[in-house]
């Protein structure tokens, strides 16, 4: 009779592998490529958390041609700046630890659909030590990219979670992560493509395609709201359109 091979709890052996991987980058200094300017120059400013609010009015590079409108961004560094200042060292570790959380929500959401916990443990994995995540989780404003994993991740659980328990509390969880995504980094608002490609997949099941109209309000006032705060905290830059800039990430 043939056992079940089982397998260190999952977060402890990401987590491990994780900083077993990219454990060198603690000790990276500024690439003098935009983490000197987010980071070293704009110090005051991130240092001072009561300017929480304010960077949902502004951009992560106040001048310039290439302006983004990344307010969560800045809010993680200003969360780095009142441990270490900027001192990168905290900086580092908090992205790799980002990055084995995002892995993590990769192996539930495997989970989720239906696929084995060794599958899922092992494509994981690969998801961690995969060397195209290595510019997001070493060069410190490459943090974007492991933040907006997080919290897309998280938002299409929670659409899930909706949809098997129709629980309200799954849906506002869903707006919530889908919002902070989004004001994270401009490609979330694929979120919504994802969700409306799964409904049309499983539009057999019975009364799934009656709560779509729910997710539509849900995002489209999302996005409203968010497109709003955007051109009003880029009015007089020299700004791109909203579409190169979806086009660009």
């Amino acid at each position: 009779m043939t056992q079940k091979v089982k397998l260190l709890h999952p977060i402890i052996a990401i987590i491990s592998t994780g900083f077993l991987l990219y454990g060198q980058s603690l000790f990276f200094d500024y690439s003098n490529f935009d983490d000197n300017v987010l980071i070293l120059d704009n110090q005051a400013y991130i240092s001072d958390f009561s300017n929480f609010f304010d960077a949902f009015k502004r951009t992560v590079f106040i001048t310039g041609t290439d302006v983004f409108y990344r307010p969560i961004e800045t809010i993680w560094f200003m969360l780095n700046a009142q441990v270490a200042g900027s001192d990168l060292f905290f900086y580092h570790f908090t992205s790799i630890l980002l990055h084995c959380i995002a892995t993590y929500l990769v192996y539930v959401l495997l989970k989720r659909l239906h696929n084995s916990e060794q599958t899922s443990f092992l494509l994981s994995l690969i998801f961690l030590v995969h060397p195209l995540g290595s510019q997001a989780v070493a060069w410190i404003p490459g943090v974007v990219d492991v933040l907006v994993a997080v919290f897309s991740i998280s938002s299409f659980l929670f659409f899930l979670n909706f949809i098997e328990n129709k629980k309200q509390k799954d849906f506002l969880l869903h707006i919530l992560f889908f919002a902070l995504a989004l004001y994270t980094k401009e490609i979330a608002a694929c979120i919504a493509l994802v969700c409306v490609a799964y409904f049309l997949i499983n539009k057999h099941k019975n009364g799934i395609h009656t709560r779509l109209i729910m997710f539509v309000v849900g995002w489209v006032s999302v996005g409203f709201i968010w497109f709003a705060m955007r051109q009003a905290s880029l009015d007089g830059q020299n700004q791109k359109h909203i579409f190169e800039m979806v086009a660009s990430v």
